[in-house]
């Protein structure tokens, strides 16, 4: 038993035999090849020296070898030596017949400086010391190879085998170094690895099926691929080449060209470029890997995966860069990732940086880089990316570009432009970042995002720029984006965004009015996404220069039945937006075909924050087209131009505050609403709420004085409600004066252009206004083509506010405080619109307004009825430092008000009309001053105190009949004794006068009753 075990000890013990060396011909090869002197020559050992051969070529300056073995493996041949000393020889081509391929171990010498190819269709393993002497070299692992027009064939015959030969492949696994240009050439595998290869010339290394006629059939389900791992390749003169060409590939295949923990240095151009074509089912791996590696081109570093013709494939990559690597070039880095032509596909990836499995890629670039992802011709895709970065760090030291293509993608669930996600790219303050994204013709698709950064950081740019484009749509689309950033840090010197939302085309009233009737579902049922322009989520941008952002949602959108569409131009959720010089934002909401349209807004702020010297905000709401006829009234809220909500904007400086700047540090707000636009309108009646042009709410901003804001309501062609102009509710609004040597006014113009009720240019409600060293000014016009049935379709609304000018609320801590004793202005415009009943001028409702100069109001009533007034104070209060000016073209109420003011008080209006108490009065200080009031009539006074006039020099009432007033139940008391009161039918009376008239004239007629 002993004996047995000890046996099999011995056995499995015992160390394995080397490999057989061996080099072998037989008949010369044919062409007269002498191995150690004989044309039917072996050698195993020692030296192996090869003579003879055949020359060849126009000039007979090639020498042709050929052997039946090459086999240097065992280490009993010490070195191989090529006889070539006769004639000019220039290339020397030894070729091997042998299916195994050649094996070379020991080093090989020409007597003579020659060019040499090694030409095996076997294959080619060199492990070892190397070529000497030789210029150029080529390892050639296919059946023929062309030298100076000269085809060579490794066979040594013409007529084609019949046994089916598995194509050569070659391992390198050496140090080389060639004084001329290196050829690796392949039909099959080229795997590099823990080599030092240096030439002097051009390097490459090709691996591509093959075309045309054999001499030798090869089996087809071969891969071509290069493998480059732990190794240097450097040319120190020309250019580095690495060419893939696969035609089929295999389940679960390795990348067609895979470097891995290497160094590729070129002193010319570098191309890394493979491609597969018509790839079987469950491809996985990438057609090209870049793994820990490090790549440097002296000129062009071009890097290319291409991937075509494929079907059902689970997660297919173009291109994937991982581990930490390396791109340098002095002129310009290129990474290219294509797919043309997909069906029924999984994932699909044009470039992907990270491999997204929780280890972090490190990836820098030296040099200008662009990175191009392309995705053509997909069908029933679900998830696709044109260039994703996943979990890494990228570092630029110069401009980088990624730019995405994606053209004629249908049945998609998801197809992305630019995905960057949990990553960081960090520059030099030197580089420019640009990311851009073209989307072309995408049909029966949702979630088409043009560039998304999730989660990731962009710092030290000089510029960002981000752009995004999607063309109109042959059919439907969901869920376009433009541009979405989400949890996103971005700072640079400056940005500018700008996102385009799919659309879709202009329809005929025939098909709308069909699809209406039988919506025509997407194959891919949509989630609450819309086709929009930008939307930015709890991020933060800081620019030191400028940021500007442009936001357009995409047109004919076809939305039918209990479908709502939100497709918005700009939306800026929990964000700031912090920049040292300009922040501008332009948004356009979408318009579309639809029964109901809810938020398509131009540009909505929501909790969000922006800071800068001068803030530009421009939003066009959307509009609605060809609206349903199965329905009698259609129900559309929020198309709004430009909605502030629950955020602040502030213009003042970051730092100390600087207020005698020459630049213009300003708010701007211009919006227009959505317009309502149907072929036949008269069937139709449309409940359409908060169409407004500017909605500002639950806000605070602070500006300079220079601040222009202009409101817009959407036009519809019949009645709808609550449009408005210009919309403040529950904010907070402080002018600053940025220079006080220049006298500037901020004001606000609101026009609603259509409606039945609540359809107001300018209402303020809850609101406080502070304009500490500025003039300030509200012009509105209620809306103008509303119903004649209409009611609260006013020009100017005040309710429940704080208007401060010229001196500062003393319970809030602004930013700056009267300066000096300057008066101050305030101007009031208003317009009423049409309607039957209160479309009034200018109204305010329960309202402090404080002003230290004058206060100039104006109200038109479109409708002179009685029932429209031109100006209405209700439970105002009102005080004028200066000169207090009322007129309109009808009735000028005052409704417990109280009116004071140091300088006249003019009220020039058809009809003064008092309802209930209200106080008028002068400061005692200014016993100058007098009032004018034109027609004034009064109702509902009760008591001879209910009107008090105090400390005007006189009170000049024209065109009025007191008497037929007191007649009427109504009184009037003007206090103060010394004062004059002047009327239509009498001499000017005293007051005293006055009071024992009235009272004369009240007791009168209680007798009479």
């Amino acid at each position: 038993m002993r004996q047995h075990v000890l046996a099999l000890l011995l056995i499995c013990c015992w160390p394995v035999p080397p490999a057989f060396a061996d080099l072998k011909v037989n008949g010369g090869g044919r062409v007269g090849t002498k191995l150690n002197g004989s044309l039917n020559g072996t050698c195993r050992r020692g030296i192996c020296k090869i003579s003879g051969g055949m020359r060849k070529g126009k000039n007979k300056n090639i020498l042709m070898h050929r052997l039946d073995k090459f086999d240097t493996r065992g280490g009993s041949i010490k070195k191989v030596k090529i006889n070539n000393s006769k004639g000019k020889i220039q290339t020397i081509v030894l070729s091997v017949t042998d299916p195994r391929g050649a094996f070379l171990t020991v080093p090989t010498f020409l007597k003579r400086r020659s060019d040499f190819v090694l030409l095996s269709p076997g294959g080619i393993q060199l492990k070892g010391k190397g070529f000497h002497n030789v210029g150029s070299l080529s390892l050639i692992a296919k059946p023929s190879f062309k030298v100076d027009h000269f085809l060579f064939h490794a066979a040594e015959s013409k007529s084609p085998s019949s046994e089916l030969m598995t194509p050569g492949k070659i391992k390198i696994s050496s140090n080389l170094s060639v004084d001329g240009n290196l050829l690796i050439d392949s039909v099959g595998e080229i795997r590099i690895q823990d080599s030092t290869i240096k030439v002097a010339d051009s390097l490459q290394v090709v691996s591509k099926t093959l075309r045309g006629n054999m001499y030798a059939p090869y089996d087809q389900q071969a891969e071509n691929q290069v493998s480059i791992s732990n190794s240097f390749l450097g040319t120190a003169y020309g250019n580095l080449d690495v060419n893939v060409s696969r035609r089929l590939s295999t389940t679960n295949s390795a990348p067609a060209i895979d470097i891995d923990q290497s160094d590729l240095d070129a002193a010319g151009k570098m191309s890394i470029k493979g491609r597969i074509n018509n790839p079987s089912r469950g491809l996985t791996a990438p057609v090209l890997e870049i793994d820990s590696s490090n790549l440097k081109a002296k000129r062009l570093l071009r890097v290319k995966g291409t991937l075509r013709n494929f079907q059902k494939s689970k997660d297919s990559i173009a291109v994937a860069l991982s581990g930490r690597s390396s791109f340098a070039s002095d002129r310009e880095t290129q990474i290219l990732g294509l797919f043309n032509s997909g069906v029924d596909l999984v994932r699909s990836d044009a470039v992907r940086i990270g491999n997204g499995s929780g280890d972090r890629a490190s990836v820098s670039f030296r040099g200008p880089v662009k990175i191009i992802g392309k995705i053509h011709d997909f069908q029933s895709s679900r998830s696709s990316y044109a260039i994703w970065v996943t979990e890494s760090d990228l570092f630029a030291f110069d401009d980088i570009h990624l730019s995405a293509d994606v053209m004629n993608v249908a049945w998609s669930q998801s197809t992305s432009g630019v995905f960057l996600e949990d990553t960081s790219l960090l520059s030099n303050q030197i580089g420019s970042l640009v990311l851009s994204s073209s989307i072309y013709r995408v049909d029966d698709s949702i979630s088409d995002f043009g560039v998304v950064i999730d989660r990731s950081n962009i710092n030290y740019f000089r510029d960002v720029e981000i752009d995004s484009w999607a063309d109109t749509s042959r059919v439907r689309v969901a869920g376009s984006l433009g541009i979405l950033l989400d949890q996103a840090y971005l700072q640079s010197g400056s940005m500018r965004f700008s996102g385009y939302g799919a659309s879709g085309v202009q329809r005929s009233a025939e098909f709308i009015h069909g699809q209406q009737s039988e919506p025509a579902d997407l194959r891919i049922q949509p989630d609450d996404v819309h086709n929009s322009g930008i939307f930015i989520n709890k991020s933060r941008l800081v620019a030191e220069n400028d940021i500007k952002i442009d936001g357009i949602a995409g047109e004919f959108q076809s939305f039918f039945g209990e479908n709502v569409s939100m497709p918005f131009g700009v939306y800026i959720f929990k964000s700031n937006l912090d920049s040292g010089r300009l922040i501008k934002i332009y948004g356009d909401g979408g318009s579309s075909y639809s029964g109901r349209t809810s938020l398509a807004t131009g540009v909505h702020l929501f909790k969000s924050n922006l800071s800068s010297l001068k803030i530009d905000l421009m939003g066009d709401g959307g509009d609605i087209f060809y609206v349903s006829q199965v329905s009698s009234q259609v129900a559309l809220d929020g198309n709004e131009g430009l909605l502030l909500e629950s955020s602040r904007l502030d213009t003042s400086a970051q730092s100390t505050p600087s207020f005698n700047s020459r630049t213009k540090n300003s708010i701007q707000l211009n919006g227009v609403g959505g317009d309502i636009k149907s072929e036949d309108a008269s069937r139709l009646r449309f409940d359409v709420d908060a169409m407004n042009g500017v909605s500002i709410v639950g806000s605070e901003l602070i500006s300079g004085d220079t601040a222009y804001w202009f409101g817009e309501s959407g036009n519809t062609p019949h009645g709808s409600d609550s449009n408005q102009g210009i919309y403040i509710e529950d904010s907070e609004i402080f002018f600053y004066d940025e220079n006080l040597d220049r006298q500037e006014t901020a004001l606000l113009i609101g026009v609603s252009q259509s409606g039945t009720n609540n359809n107001h240019g300018v209402l303020v409600f809850d609101s406080t206004f502070i304009s500490p060293n500025s003039d300030l000014a509200f012009d509105g016009e209620g809306a103008i083509n509303a119903s004649q049935s209409g009611e609260l379709n006013r020009g100017i609304v005040f309710d429940n506010s704080f208007i401060y000018v010229g001196t500062s609320a003393p319970y809030l801590d602004q930013i700056q405080k009267p300066l000096n004793k300057s008066k101050y202005d305030l101007t009031i415009f208003g317009s009423g619109g049409q309607g039957y009943m209160d479309n009034d001028g200018v109204v305010d409702f329960n309202s402090d307004i404080n002003v230290t100069g004058d206060i100039i109001i104006d109200g038109t009533a479109f409708a002179s009825s009685g029932l429209n007034a031109s100006t209405l104070f209700k439970d105002t209060n009102l005080s004028a430092g200066g000169d207090l000016f009322v007129s309109g073209n009808t009735d000028s109420i005052f409704d417990r008000a109280t009116i004071s003011v140091q300088g006249e008080m003019s009220v020039m209006v058809d009809g003064a009309f008092i309802d209930h108490s209200s106080v008028l009065r002068t400061s005692v200080s200014s016993p100058d001053s007098n009032l004018k009031m034109q027609s004034m009539t009064t109702q509902n006074l009760s008591n001879v105190n209910q009107i008090s006039v105090d400390n005007f020099k006189t009170v000049q009432l024209d065109r009025s009949d007191i008497q037929n007033s007191i007649e009427t139940s109504e009184a009037a008391l003007f206090s103060n004794l010394g004062s004059v009161v002047q009327t239509s039918f009498s001499t000017p009376l005293s007051l005293q006068e006055m009071q024992a008239m009235l009272l004369n004239e009240i007791k009168a007629i209680q007798n009479r009753q």
